[in-house]
C-alpha cells in the first residue's frame, strides 16, 4: 500500500532526482516512476510474505478440530502462495 509516508518519500527523490538532472522527459520520468512503485510493491511483497510465512510456522494445527477441513484447504493455499 502507498501510504503518505511513502508516497512524500517518492516525491523527495523525484524532486532530488530532477534537480540532479537524471529526469528531463516525460519517458524519464514515467520510467522513474513505475521504477520506484514495482520496488516498492516488491519490499511490501516481501514483508507481506514473511509474516504469511510465520503464520505458518507458528501454527500447530486447527484451532478447533470442527474446523480441521478449512483450515487444511487456509494453510494449503498459504503454501501454494509461498510456493511461488
Amino acid at each position: 500500500m502507498i501510504t503518505k509516508e511513502r508516497l512524500s518519500i517518492f516525491e523527495k527523490q523525484f524532486g532530488q532526482a530532477v534537480a540532479d538532472k537524471n529526469i528531463s522527459t516525460f519517458g524519464d520520468a514515467a520510467k522513474y516512476g513505475l521504477d520506484w512503485m514495482y520496488n516498492a510493491m516488491q519490499a511490501e511483497n516481501a514483508q507481506l510474505r514473511a509474516a504469511l510465512q510465520n503464520l505458518i510456522d507458528e501454527q500447530n494445527g486447527p484451532p478447533l478440530e470442527t474446523r480441521r477441513a478449512q483450515w487444511e484447504v487456509a494453510v494449503a493455499d498459504a503454501r501454494a502462495i509461498l510456493s511461488k
